[in-house]
C-alpha cells in the first residue's frame, strides 16, 4: 500500500526483539508516504491525536501530514 497526497501511513505497532507487541496512540513507524514526504518513510514519527480519531487500514494508522509533529533522526 502506498500513500498519496497529503496523508502517510503510519504503524503504530511495535514487536520486540523478544517478541513484545506495544502499541502507541501518537508514535510509529512510517511506512508509507508521497514522494514530496519520503524522507519520512522508515523514520519515528510522533503526530498530534488529540481528540481525533484516524482511519485504519489493517494494522495502519492513516494520518494526514499535517498532523505530523515531528520525527526522529538517526545518525
Amino acid at each position: 500500500m502506498i500513500a498519496c497526497g497529503d496523508w502517510v501511513l503510519i504503524q503504530t505497532e511495535q514487536t520486540s526483539s523478544y517478541g513484545i507487541i506495544s502499541k502507541s496512540d501518537n508514535k510509529g513507524v512510517c511506512v508509507s508516504a508521497s514522494e514530496e514526504h519520503s524522507y519520512l518513510i522508515d523514520a519515528i514519527v510522533y503526530f498530534d491525536n488529540t481528540g481525533t480519531q484516524y482511519q485504519k487500514v489493517g494494522d495502519l494508522t492513516v494520518v494526514p501530514f499535517a498532523r505530523v509533529y515531528c520525527f526522529e533522526v538517526v545518525e
